[in-house]
C-alpha cells in the first residue's frame, strides 16, 4: 500500500510557481498519485505545473482562491468549500482521472472549469456535491 503525503503551499519561492520546493512545506514539488496538496488561506495563481503532473487531493480552506494555469490530473478528490474558489484558466485542463475509487468535487465554493476532462473506467462513479462553472469554449470531454 502506497500511503499518501501531504503537500501544503507555503509560498516561500518568491514566485507563484508549482515547480519551486520553496512554495511548499515540505519542500519538494508534489507529483504522484499520492500526494494530497492543500492550500490554506491564501490567493495564488499557479504557473510552471510541469506536463503530467499528478495528485491525489487537491484541496482548498480557509478563504483561499487558487486559479491554475497549467494542466493538472487529480486522482480523488476537488474539495473547495464555503468561502474559497478554484479557478483552472483557460488555456488549462484539469483531468479527473480517479481509476478505482469514488471521486468527489465538492463543497460550497466556486469551481470554475474552461477544459474539464473526466476519464474515468467505466464502473467508478464521480459525485459532484456543489454547482461548478463550465466554460467549454475550448473542450470538456467525457472518455470511456
Amino acid at each position: 500500500m502506497l500511503w499518501a503525503q501531504t503537500f501544503t503551499w507555503v509560498g516561500g519561492g518568491g514566485i507563484q510557481s508549482w515547480n519551486v520546493g520553496a512554495n511548499w512545506l515540505t519542500g519538494t514539488v508534489p507529483n504522484s498519485a499520492t500526494a494530497d496538496v492543500v492550500f490554506n488561506n491564501v490567493s495564488v495563481t499557479l504557473i510552471n505545473i510541469p506536463a503530467g503532473t499528478q495528485v491525489r487531493d487537491f484541496t482548498l480552506s480557509g478563504t483561499s482562491n487558487v486559479t491554475l494555469s497549467g494542466n493538472l490530473n487529480i486522482g480523488r478528490n476537488l474539495a473547495v468549500p464555503s468561502g474559497c474558489s478554484f479557478t483552472a484558466s483557460a488555456g488549462t485542463t484539469v483531468t479527473l482521472n480517479g481509476a478505482s475509487v469514488t471521486q468527489d468535487i465538492g463543497g460550497e465554493g466556486n469551481t470554475t472549469f474552461h477544459n474539464l476532462t473526466i476519464d474515468k473506467a467505466s464502473n467508478v462513479r464521480m459525485t459532484i456535491t456543489s454547482p461548478i462553472q463550465l466554460h467549454c469554449q475550448q473542450s470538456c470531454a467525457v472518455c470511456r
